[in-house]
């Protein structure tokens, strides 16, 4: 009979049983089946804390044993557990489970034991922490001071993780004594980047969450705070939660935790998932919050306004403009660049002058950021600006005012543009002619003057690489080249287009490369024919059909290869005939395009391989393709063959008996 200090009487047959199981099991090392009896204690409720607790107290038994009883006592969050779990904390080899398990039970009666045992132990990282984490689940605020002190100076990393997930659950008790300890730091020197301020500010930012739509309370307090430093951790929390919110997403099971529904968040750049809490995420709407962005605009220190400026730019208020217009003439680049940023994503057209006039900033990430924000507004105001940034010393400055005049499809900024086509070094400027194709048909001339030049002034290979970034708008104006009357033209047009089209988002080229087929310039041919083939557009199908008599060979067999790409059944017959060409490359690649459309066409195959009025080439390359294939026709038709007058077909028709024979022998040698 089982019996432990904290309850007498006795235990019922049944839990006894299972209790007795369940030691027999744990002794015995099998760790499978013990989830199962556990389950099943579980719900005899406090029926099951005296044999727990004896099984917990027997020192004979395996650690295992005794720690999954007290996992069992926590599990069933039984006060009727907490007398006798209290006295197990004098078990050094027991304490922190047990620990664990009273704050799971959640009795004040452990509050006491637990903070003395704090007070007496040896500093002990998982120790430490699992009973920080018990005294945040008792909710006892005498805990706090403690937990504070260890996560300025924690034995190590992980401890640490513990005390600040421990403070972070006393919510709004643990928050003054947070700021107070994070004032303290302000004397340190590049504070923001000390551990100590990291682990503190992560812990507050647990504690805000835990507050719910309180927690903006606690931002508020901290913004109207003398300090700069407790300034500038409310706006990083505000930060950080703002950029949570928009990431938020919901995880993929609803849960309820802590009182209150959790999400899961996926922060970038890193793949840390963590939990936030939405009731404070959808507080963060408060005006209060925006308004004190902007009085902090203002601040004398440049870190505390560049957040605000950065903060304005994510609520993206059209009543942030006159604010943050008045950044743009700060001391500090950073602020004046977070200002231009904010003002690009508002989008209010008042900024347009006043970023331009950005273009004109000492400081080179400044410009650029103002060169990016004018691209959003695309206002024509901005050309003179933009265009004279196309000769900027910063090749990111040079790169994003193309970038916006690009947007403008104004002609001054065109003829700018085109006249800059080659730099100063004769060489092409890539982002000078990518910007001028999202022009479309204006910027046809200058494409075409080009496409004359390559081999000559610039390799197709290069010219190629260069246009990548702006396949889609490129492509636009090549289907407009194919229409030129110069045949150099016309050829590196469809060259170009077939290797930029695979970059392509839709198949609107493929009218007019079926119309190039007809080109009277074989190189034009042959380059549209191999790019319908990478569409895989069925509306390509007869005209490649008919491509298959062109007089040019290489168009002849970049027709072959489309057709097999495509696979359309309408193409069989066709690239059958083809086996019977003279021309070696042909039947072979014929060939190889008919197995893609195995079985369909073996009719067809048998057809050819039994006729002996056939060329003998056209039977050989049909046996070939037979000798391949699993249908009981073309086997049995291959077997007819092996006396067959032409050498080749009976070498195809062994080759195949002889692999069916390998197969039949491999079947027959399993076991069954």
């Amino acid at each position: 009979m089982f019996a432990a200090v904290g309850r007498e009487g006795p235990v019922s047959e049944p839990i006894q049983t299972l209790i007795s199981g369940l030691v027999e099991t744990l002794q015995g090392g099998n760790s499978l089946e013990w989830p199962a009896l556990r389950e099943r204690i579980l719900q005899y409720g406090t029926e099951a804390v005296v044999p727990l607790l004896t099984v917990m107290q027997n020192t004979d038994y395996a650690f295992l044993t005794r720690a999954v009883a007290v996992q069992i006592l926590g599990e069933l969050r039984d006060p009727a557990a907490v007398d006798g779990l209290i006295v197990g904390l004098q078990d050094e080899t027991m304490r922190y489970r047990i620990a664990l398990s009273l704050g799971q039970i959640g009795d004040k009666r452990a509050s006491q034991p637990l903070l003395e045992l704090l007070h007496t132990m040896n500093v002990d990282g998982d120790g430490w922490g699992t009973v920080a984490l018990a005294l945040a689940n008792l909710d006892e605020p005498k805990a706090i001071p403690l937990l504070v002190d260890f996560v300025v100076l924690p034995p190590d990393d992980e401890t640490s993780e513990r005390y600040r997930v421990g403070l972070g659950r006393f919510g709004e008790q643990a928050i003054e004594p947070l700021l107070n300890e994070i004032r303290k730091q302000a004397s340190n020197e590049n504070v923001t980047d000390s551990p100590a301020y990291l682990r503190l500010r992560y812990a507050l930012n647990l504690a805000i969450d835990h507050m719910g739509a309180g927690g903006v309370e606690v931002i508020l307090k901290t913004l109207n705070d003398p300090s700069i430093l407790l300034q500038t951790t409310g706006l990083m929390l505000l930060q950080s939660s703002l950029e949570d919110r928009k990431n938020m997403r919901r995880a993929l099971d609803f849960e309820l935790q802590e009182g209150y529904p959790r999400y899961y968040v996926r922060g970038e750049p890193s793949a840390e998932v963590r939990e936030v809490n939405p009731e404070f995420l959808s507080a963060l709407d408060d005006y209060r919050l925006r308004d004190m962005c902007r009085r902090v605009l203002t601040s004398p220190d440049s870190v505390v306004r560049e957040l605000a400026a950065e903060i304005l730019g994510i609520y993206a208020d059209q009543n942030s403009v006159d604010a943050l217009l008045g950044a743009l003439d700060d001391s500090s680049p950073s602020v004046r660049y977070r200002a231009i940023e904010a003002l690009g994503i508002i989008g209010d057209k008042r900024a347009v002058m006043k970023l331009a006039d950005c273009m004109g900033d000492d400081v080179d990430f400044v410009r650029e950021s103002a060169a990016q924000a004018l691209k959003k507004l695309a206002d024509k105001r901005a050309t003179s600006a933009l265009i004279a940034a196309i000769d900027d010393e910063s090749s990111e400055v040079h790169e994003a005012a193309l970038d916006a005049l690009g947007e403008l499809r104004d002609d001054k900024a065109f003829e700018s543009m085109a006249d800059h086509i080659w730099n100063d070094e004769g060489a092409l400027d890539f982002a000078v002619l990518g910007n001028l194709m999202r022009y479309g048909d204006k910027a046809l001339p200058v494409l075409a003057e080009l496409l004359t030049e390559v081999d000559e002034r610039i390799e197709q290979r290069e010219l190629y690489r260069g246009l990548v970034p702006f396949a889609n708008p490129v492509a636009d104006v090549l289907v407009l080249a194919l229409q030129d009357r110069r045949p150099v033209v016309r050829k590196n047009a469809a060259q170009l287009l077939w290797a930029l089209c695979v970059l392509l988002n839709d198949d609107r080229v493929v009218p007019p490369l079926i119309a190039a087929l007809e080109d009277p310039q074989a190189a034009v041919r042959q380059a549209a024919a191999d790019a319908l083939g990478l569409f895989q557009d069925s509306r390509a199908v007869d005209p490649l059909i008919g491509r298959l008599n062109d007089p040019e060979r290489d168009v002849r067999l970049a027709a072959i290869r489309s057709l097999g790409i495509i696979r359309d059944m309408r193409a069989v017959p066709a690239l059958m005939e083809k086996l019977n060409s003279a021309d070696f490359l042909e039947r072979s690649q014929a060939s190889d395009m008919l197995n893609h459309f195995q079985p369909p066409s073996i009719d067809l195959l048998l057809e050819m391989v039994i006729d002996p009025n056939r060329p003998p080439e056209s039977r050989e390359e049909a046996a070939r393709i037979l000798s391949d294939s699993d249908d009981p026709r073309a086997i049995e038709t291959l077997r007819g063959l092996l006396g067959d007058t032409d050498a080749r077909v009976q070498f195809w028709a062994k080759r195949a008996t002889d692999r069916i024979e390998v197969n039949l022998d491999e079947i027959n040698q399993k076991p069954e």
